[in-house]
């Protein structure tokens, strides 16, 4: 081999070395930067921002953080019961149901003991009102027991690829209320959002600012409303470009989580965003944080 053969294949080599390196970098480079963290006055321990459709993360923080996800716990406690319940099965409303879920700090409807509501009406005011004593019939209506139904939750999570959270109750009350091994992170709770809103009688009960609980032989009928105040007095992008609407999905607060919403919204084009929102110390800078984070998404 002349010199000059041996300097031209040196040549190339190095060259292609050279192009490797610059598309790993890029790459890293890129998907750093897509998921870097954008928004300015964020109020949040930890939240991730993904496309429902693909799952795809658009932007993050401390999604990898243990949190406590306190009541979007029941986002999971109604994809375990339908999977054992139709809605128009009947789980009657006992006492052991009411003494388990009647306990300080959690929202409680006042159920009639003896009424049999519907497993339609179950998820309903489990959905929008946050009632855990629905959260309980329905455990306790589909295994027996809230130890039982916590092991199918985790069996579900983890079919549902959530790799770092545990399940002990269906409510998600945590450590503050004596129930230690409920935990998870932003990153799984966006997993199992894109999986419940794939669910359609979850998406709709979830869409709902309202709903009628019709009367029963032993109880009178009431209406519930749902927590998501983006339902109510919450006003929300009708001064930018890139309107969208609120579509779901749930509330949750502990004095160990703060105050936190998986919000989902759809934009004219259809495109679907979730936000897994976990930690704001208020519910003013909660709301204010998760409009701030859908303005710039759809702006962006």
């Amino acid at each position: 081999m002349n010199s000059n053969t041996f300097l031209k294949k040196s040549f190339c080599t190095l060259v292609c070395i050279l192009l490797i390196i610059g598309v790993s970098v890029c790459s890293n480079f890129s998907t750093a930067t897509a998921n870097q963290v954008p928004i300015k006055n964020i109020d949040s321990k930890a939240y991730v921002v993904s496309d429902a459709t693909t799952g795809e993360i658009l932007y993050h923080h401390n999604m990898y953080k243990k949190i406590y996800p306190a009541s979007t716990v029941k986002v999971l406690t109604a994809v375990v019961a339908l999977d054992y319940f139709k809605l128009t099965d009947k789980i009657k409303f006992t006492n052991e149901m009411h003494n388990l879920s009647h306990r300080s700090g959690v929202m409680c409807l006042n159920l009639t003991i003896g009424a049999k509501y519907s497993v339609k009406d179950y998820l309903h005011m489990l959905m929008l009102y946050s009632d855990a004593s629905s959260a309980m019939a329905l455990a306790v209506g589909a295994c027996g027991s809230v130890s039982k139904f916590s092991s199918k939750m985790n069996r579900k999570a983890k079919e549902i690829g959530m790799k770092k959270s545990h399940f002990d109750n269906p409510v998600g009350l945590d450590y503050g209320s004596g129930y230690n091994n409920t935990y998870a992170t932003a990153k799984d709770f966006s997993k199992l959002a894109k999986y419940a809103m794939e669910n359609e009688i979850i998406s709709s009960i979830a869409a709902k600012a309202k709903y009628r609980v019709p009367k029963t032989s032993a109880s009178k009928a009431f209406t519930v409303k749902s927590t998501n105040a983006f339902y109510g007095k919450e006003k929300y992008a009708q001064y930018k470009k890139e309107k969208y609407t609120i579509i779901g999905l749930k509330t949750g607060y502990t004095a160990a989580a703060g105050r936190s919403l998986i919000a989902v919204a759809k934009n004219r084009y259809g495109r679907t965003i979730i936000c897994s929102f976990y930690g704001a110390s208020s519910d003013k800078t909660k709301y204010i944080s998760i409009k701030r984070i859908f303005n710039y998404v759809y702006n962006h």
